[in-house]
């Protein structure tokens, strides 16, 4: 197998050119493939390549997972993507700080959010390790019939 991550026009011509030099060999990736370019570049080339991810519409995370992707389509007529997801689980977590802090000031906040454990967003529970990175599920996806389709979760 190949590991190459990288963006998504990028990684996709990549494995359009290793194709066309007879390299078969499976290619694995990362969250900046999960957009529609990446196909659309890649076409036939990119069928099979698979990709870690944070989110699917379909495998629901928390709880909040599911009321979120419903209150998205119903407000907005689509899914959401997976930043949208993202963004939605930051505003929540630095909400949750504040209270945590039970303060406004910036300092103690930062602090409350470096402490985080077990959030539960609408992305999956998230903890942040000592550096500040979350420890949190990676969802596994595969290019299948020109679609990402969701293939598992790997819990941390």
């Amino acid at each position: 197998m190949i590991f190459a991550p990288g963006n998504y026009t990028e990684s996709a011509l990549i494995i359009k050119q290793a194709r066309e030099l007879g390299i078969t060999a499976p290619f694995l990736g990362g969250d900046t493939w999960e957009i529609a370019e990446f196909i659309n570049v890649g076409k036939q080339a990119v069928e099979g390549a698979v990709m870690s991810a944070f989110f699917d519409n379909d495998a629901p995370l928390t709880p909040l997972s599911k009321v979120f992707v419903e209150s998205y389509q119903k407000k907005y007529g689509k899914l959401p993507s997976g930043t949208a997801v993202l963004g939605f689980d930051g505003y929540l977590l630095a909400i949750d700080a504040i209270k945590r802090a039970d303060s406004l000031d910036p300092l103690k906040i930062r602090d409350a959010i470096a402490a985080t454990k077990g959030f539960a967003g609408a992305a999956g529970y998230v903890t942040l390790d000592a550096n500040g990175d979350p420890i949190k599920s990676a969802v596994i996806k595969e290019v299948k019939d020109g679609k990402f389709v969701y293939k598992t979760t790997i819990n941390p």
